[in-house]
């Protein structure tokens, strides 16, 4: 029978699924979130230049938070904003050490996202 916490999220039973997975695959889940935690970085990266540039040309920003945060600060502000949330992922990750690659992976599915929007818009 399974001893698990049924009060759990759906969101926490799926990565503990998803890691349980990783680990039986034989895959060096550690090397895994290392490249996710450069992508993450990567797409923070992208998506404020792009953003920037964006702006130069013209286009609004989508996010509200992130119009707000520009329009009071600066790009520079959006660029604070996102390293403050790398940095809350960091420290989930440091808390909750079994969900390791699911963490960067829910910060770069969305940037990515952003940076591929970004850069179609900029074609």
């Amino acid at each position: 029978m399974d001893a698990r916490n049924t009060s759990e999220s759906p969101v926490t039973n799926w990565a503990d699924s998803l890691t349980e997975r990783v680990v039986a695959s034989g895959v060096d889940r550690g090397e895994i979130e290392r490249h996710l935690w450069l992508v993450v970085v990567f797409a923070l990266v992208a998506d404020v230049h792009l953003t920037h540039l964006g702006l130069q040309y013209g286009l609004t920003e989508g996010n509200p938070v992130a119009r707000w945060a520009i329009a009071a600060g600066g790009i520079e502000t959006l660029a604070l904003g996102k390293v403050a949330v790398l940095g809350i992922a960091a420290l989930v990750r440091w808390r909750h050490p079994q969900h390791g690659p699911v963490i960067p992976l829910g910060l770069a599915v969305p940037w990515l996202t952003a940076v591929a929007l970004n850069a179609v818009t900029l074609a």
